[in-house]
């Protein structure tokens, strides 16, 4: 989750407060605060793909496109990663 969260700093740096860092961590919270009232606190799996897709859901947003659209990708890749091999995902992001 920490690499998720180092791009999101490194992709939404100099946006403005409307699609910055702090947006992101708001979008977070209150993902899995939903998630939560929604019963898939007991699911661990299903809430850390909730909180990477909050974490995400905005890197290679088209109107700040400053950002190497490379990563874009790698968040792609991650998180069907993530979905299709969880092994790989925990060996790819523990590194």
């Amino acid at each position: 989750m920490r690499k998720a969260e180092e791009l999101v700093e490194k992709a939404m740096k100099g946006n403005d407060a409307s699609h910055d860092a702090w947006h992101v961590w708001r979008v977070r919270d209150l993902a899995l605060s939903i998630a939560r009232e929604e019963g898939l606190s007991s699911n661990s799996d299903s809430m850390e793909i909730v909180e990477l897709a909050a974490l995400l859901h905005d890197i290679g947003t088209w109107f700040y496109f400053h950002f190497c659209f490379s990563n874009v990708v790698l968040v792609h890749r991650l998180i069907i990663i993530r979905i299709s091999c969880p092994l790989s995902y925990q060996v790819i992001t523990s590194t």
